[in-house]
């Protein structure tokens, strides 16, 4: 006899059992168990902890958790700081300051200055002055510098020689002075003046747009994550129903060999084929592991460290419906919710502020400056301070100062960069706006396309089936081999394997499809507040 093909001989496992598990809640749920040495060691590995868990709960656990979604919330944190740096710009100072000096020199003078007698000996002099002021300035958003402070000098004469120590004179002087410097040119307006402050507010939104881009994409991420664990779950059990199916065909071909009604080779085939599913359960088993991990690598459980085992059992069926939603409406809806829109558009923004900025600084420097004050001089302080309430004793200025940059080469070359970073941001938005209509588009047909999907592999699942059991039942007479038998079932085995892929598939398009949308956290009902 030939050698028989290696994928007849693995074809030869399911030709008995013919039971498939409808599509179904509880199909979900359910596991199997598994035949052969090999699939009971894996099946029994220690696994000391379990977890049932919906989708609406590894979300909410997720959006906990996440590394990623704590990183992105302190950098979120950060750009207020800068808002705070930029209005920080505008507080106003305190200032302070004292002084104390003296001075020795001789008079140029023989005649004594407090007796006014003629002396042989040059006369000396000292003089102390000390000073304190205290003053307020504050930068203005309309581009003002405002300072408002006051003086206060006191100055005492000392005689050395003839007389050492004896003071001649003290006076007490003060000065009250409100000055003002106002751009009329370059810096001038509330606008231009708040500029850094508009930008980094703008900055600002666009990390909250960017923490929930973070948000939308974790939310997908784990979504997927979860339905591809019921898809290894799943896949796993119609492995299990193609064990079994192989085992009892294997005990069944023992059963009529021993009775001579089939050669001795059918047990090889069967056995072969019993083989060869034990190792497809294996691997199916270890998928069902390896998602697990995925899911848990996003939901980060405390309590349960990556590094130890844990069994993670979906709760929730996958949807075989959805809502019906035209092209434009998902355009309009994509243009104004997506996350990623908003951020092009804020940067649009910012680039506009610091083009208008950058033209500004173009302009002359030209500046009105102007200042007014009162004047005080007492033998004391009292006096002193009295003395400043008399308006006779004043003073004030007023004027202009240009200053006009020869070339101004920077100047025009820093509008040039801002007005090209501009024009680059747009066409950015641009670009993003073609991305999304695509992403839309496709978006949309993948749904259409699933349902379809589900529909046609039900239609094939309900036909393979029937061609199974017909095949069944002429082997059974004697009109059908053991090949052509295990080729419908694995044709059939295949189609429920194409059902679950498209029902996931379709699930898994639906949450894509929110993300596009920039829907998929309101459609999860999480609030950004």
């Amino acid at each position: 006899m030939g050698l028989i093909p290696k994928q007849w001989l693995v074809l030869v496992g399911i030709a008995v059992s013919l039971v498939v598990l409808p599509w179904s809640d509880q199909a979900f749920a359910q596991d199997t168990g598994q035949s052969g040495s090999a699939v009971n060691e894996a099946q029994q590995r220690e696994r000391p902890a379990s977890l049932q868990l919906s989708l609406k709960e590894s979300i909410m656990l997720a959006l906990e958790n996440n590394l990623d979604v704590k990183v992105d919330k302190l950098n979120k944190d950060v750009r207020l700081t800068d808002i705070i740096f930029e209005m920080a710009k505008f507080d106003p100072t305190l200032g302070a300051n004292f002084n104390h000096g003296q001075r020795a020199f001789p008079l140029n003078s023989t005649i004594d200055p407090i007796t006014f007698q003629e002396t042989e000996a040059t006369p000396l002099s000292q003089v102390s002055v000390q000073d304190f002021g205290v003053d307020v300035q504050q930068h203005l958003q309309t581009g003002t510098d405002v300072r408002v402070g006051i003086d206060n000098t006191r100055t005492d004469l000392l005689f050395f020689d003839p007389k050492p120590g004896e003071r001649i004179d003290a006076e007490y002087r003060s000065d009250l002075r409100l000055t003002i410097a106002q751009p009329l040119l370059r810096n001038f307006g509330i606008d231009i003046n708040k500029t850094f402050i508009n930008v980094a507010r703008n900055n600002m939104a666009i990390e909250e747009h960017v923490f929930e881009d973070g948000l939308m994409q974790l939310v997908e991420d784990v979504t997927e994550a979860y339905w591809n664990l019921v898809l290894s779950i799943e896949l796993l059990r119609v492995e299990h129903e193609a064990l079994r199916a192989a085992q009892s065909l294997l005990d069944n071909n023992r059963a009529r060999v021993e009775v001579g009604v089939l050669p001795s080779i059918e047990v090889l085939v069967a056995e072969a084929d019993v083989a060869s599913r034990e190792e497809d359960v294996l691997v199916a088993a270890q998928s069902i592991e390896d998602r697990e991990d995925e899911l848990r690598r996003l939901l980060n459980l405390p309590n349960v460290p990556l590094v130890e085992k844990l069994t993670v059992t979906p709760m929730d069926a996958p949807k075989l419906t959805t809502k019906q939603i035209s092209l434009k409406e998902a355009l309009e809806t994509a243009f104004m919710r997506r996350p990623d829109m908003q951020q092009r558009k804020r940067d649009l923004t910012n680039r506009g502020l610091q083009t208008s900025y950058a033209k500004n600084q173009l302009l002359p420097d030209l500046s009105f400056q102007g200042g007014a004050g009162l004047f005080g001089l007492g033998r004391d302080h009292g006096d002193n301070i009295d003395a400043l309430g008399n308006t006779n004793s004043f003073h004030y200025e007023a004027g202009l100062v240009l200053s006009i940059p020869l070339g101004n080469r920077s100047a025009k070359s820093t509008y040039n960069k801002r007005r090209l970073e501009a024009e680059t941001a747009l066409l950015a938005l641009k670009n993003l706006e073609l991305d999304v209509t695509v992403e839309v588009k496709k978006a949309l047909r993948d749904i259409n396309t699933g349902l379809k999907r589900i529909k046609v592999s039900q239609v094939a699942t309900k036909l393979a089936r029937r061609k199974a059991q017909e095949e069944t039942e002429r082997f059974k007479e004697g009109l059908s081999t053991s090949h052509d038998v295990l080729m419908f079932q694995r044709d059939l085995a295949q189609a429920q394997g194409r059902e679950i892929r498209a029902i996931i598939d379709f699930n898994k398009s639906l949450v894509n499809a929110q993300r596009v949308l920039g829907t998929i956290l309101e459609d999860a009902d999480i609030s950004m507040a």
